[in-house]
């Protein structure tokens, strides 16, 4: 039985990441979707045609070193014991907000030190 979904899928997803890196727009998920065609095209070559193995091993360690680039984003998935999603109600903000940091605006007022001021 032949489906023929395969290499069209494979090939979309080459597109799509290609896109999507080139845009600099989603690259944590680009190299998400792009590492198993990677790892499927090296193992291809090392068991059954090792002759065209260089590409495909240039390709992947271009994959690790911007993967490891985004490493701070990979991060939340590899947690251990992820926390359990907070559902949030309507209008409810994602964070509390007791805590409201204001920066400084630069007409305040701020203590001078002893010497400084000004002299009339």
């Amino acid at each position: 039985m032949k489906s023929g979904y395969m290499f069209p899928l494979i090939m979309g997803t080459q597109l799509l990441v290609g896109i999507l890196l080139l845009m600099n727009r989603f690259v944590p998920l680009a190299l998400l979707l792009i590492m198993p065609v990677l790892v499927n095209i090296i193992a291809f070559h090392v068991f059954l045609q090792p002759a065209g193995v260089v590409p495909g091993a240039v390709l992947m360690v271009i994959e690790l070193y911007l993967a490891w680039c985004y490493r701070s984003a990979y991060r939340p998935l590899l947690t251990a014991r992820a926390a359990q999603a907070r559902h949030l109600n309507p209008g409810q903000q994602p964070f509390p907000s007791k805590v409201r940091l204001r920066p400084q605006l630069r007409h305040e007022s701020r203590p001078q030190r002893p010497g400084t001021g000004d002299h009339a």
